[in-house]
């Protein structure tokens, strides 16, 4: 049995020939034709299944959290695109994310603190996601994997602007744009001018320099 937030689910072994799984919740009970399906299926209804970690290592553990194809993604984008609604998340994502894995990706967060919702007032489809403290510390991790990028992989000038800035800035502007993030995502007061803005600022002049190089090569063509 594991407790979620509305209350306790369990797993069990359904007593049919073959092998059946069950989650039930909330007094709602779901059936898997295979117990291996079990915790995967617990997770797509929202349901966080506790389980031992391959060992306690801390590169381990985190990995464990953060090391899928699409947390640190999602992450980026409310970091320093500033979305913060399943909407926004969804449309702008330069690497179309579907809407399931978005759907997950947001629970994960949730469930491990790195993100706490909300309901959005006067709007009651609509909620707002913000980050915690515990993710606003990832943003130096972000700083490391940008500049690994930028130095080790084929990148785009455009795309590695915001990257360059805040590992070129140092330790000073980098704890800057977490102050702001704790502005934003935590209602603390503000503190200087804006970093997000000025990342953006950087970004689109990147943009607009590749396309007036664009422009170039067309008309010597």
């Amino acid at each position: 049995m594991w407790s979620t937030k509305s209350g306790f689910a369990w797993c069990r072994p359904s007593l049919a020939a073959a092998p059946r799984c069950s989650v039930t919740a909330n007094g709602a009970t779901s059936t898997w034709p295979r117990r291996a399906r079990c915790a995967a299926a617990a997770s797509s209804c929202g349901i966080s299944v506790p389980r031992a970690e391959r060992s306690p290592c801390p590169v381990n553990l985190a990995t464990e959290v953060l090391g899928d194809s699409w947390t640190m993604v999602v992450l980026r984008d409310m970091m320093f695109g500033n979305k913060r609604s399943y909407g926004e998340l969804l449309r702008d994502s330069p690497e179309r994310i579907s809407t399931n894995i978005l759907a997950a990706r947001l629970r994960h967060l949730e469930a491990h603190g790195l993100v706490s919702v909300a309901d959005v007032p006067d709007h009651a489809q609509k909620r707002r996601y913000s980050l915690t403290e515990k993710a606003i510390a990832l943003v130096p991790v972000m700083t490391a994997l940008g500049a690994w990028g930028v130095r080790y992989l084929a990148t785009d000038p455009a795309w590695t602007a915001r990257s360059r800035f805040l590992a070129e800035g140092g330790a000073e502007l980098e704890q800057a744009f977490m102050d702001e993030l704790r502005h934003l995502h935590l209602s603390t007061p503000a503190r200087g001018p804006s970093i997000l803005a000025r990342m953006d600022a950087v970004f689109e002049a990147e943009q607009a320099e590749a396309a007036a190089n664009d422009d170039q090569l067309r008309t010597e063509r």
